[in-house]
């Protein structure tokens, strides 16, 4: 693979930019490309926000009653490493209700379907 630039002043950017950072020209080429595509791919909508939140809330819940129900809690002194995931699952779990709940989002999910029940 090439990649021939036929622009001087492009040229001489590139080599003082390899410079200045201390890299590779092709290396300073390729973390000024990675920074403007990152700059330019689709942030996620507000939409797509509330649904990972959504969905990571409902496993966060899903493994602490799992957790639960097998019997671990806090009185478990010969299990503590799970006790700490489970306080940890706890805590994710509290923290995703509270940023849903400040959102506005309601437990019924109506946020996921249109009018017609149909998902968005």
């Amino acid at each position: 693979m090439t990649l021939n630039i036929k622009n001087d002043e492009i040229y001489r950017d590139v080599k003082k930019l390899a410079e200045l950072t201390g890299v590779s020209m092709t290396a300073a080429v390729g973390e000024a490309v990675a920074k403007r595509l990152a700059e330019l791919e689709p942030k996620p909508t507000e939409l797509e926000r509330q649904k990972k939140i959504a969905e990571l809330t409902k496993i966060a819940l899903e493994m602490a009653a799992e957790l639960k129900e097998s019997g671990i809690s806090s009185d478990h002194t010969e299990r503590q490493p799970r006790k700490a995931t489970f306080d940890e699952l706890m805590k994710i779990a509290e923290e995703c209700g509270r940023e849903l709940k400040e959102s506005g989002i309601s437990s019924d999910h109506s946020f996921l379907y249109d009018e017609r029940g149909l998902p968005v």
